[in-house]
């Protein structure tokens, strides 16, 4: 039964491939996962209300990208990432930073 809900759907609206619609999906969702990650990793500063707007300036770009121009999918990801990143970072440093639990608590390599 899903095979063949699959299967009418790629008929209905056109679709070469399975594959390219999870590319799409991926090019689409992903940019804002991966800035995400990335201020994570390698900002201290980076605090969550920073992240998330960060990941929702990058969502509305690449929706804007996606329905407004004629710019190819295997872009998303690579104007939404910086974007994320550099909004992300940028939207942290206007919050002020949280208190640190004791440093007991926190792992780092010494």
């Amino acid at each position: 039964a899903f095979a063949s809900l699959v299967a009418f759907g790629l008929a209905r609206f056109d679709t070469q491939s399975l594959l390219f619609r999870f590319q799409k999906l991926l090019g689409f969702l992903s940019p804002g996962l991966v800035g995400a990650f990335v201020l994570g990793i390698f900002t201290r500063r980076a605090n969550a209300f920073g992240v998330f707007v960060g990941a929702g300036v990058s969502f509305l770009l690449v929706y804007v990208l996606a329905f407004y121009t004629s710019v190819n999918f295997y872009l998303y990801a690579v104007l939404g990432i910086p974007t994320a990143v550099l909004v992300g970072y940028g939207a942290s440093l206007c919050r002020p930073v949280a208190t640190l639990p004791p440093p007991d608590v926190l792992w780092r390599w010494k």
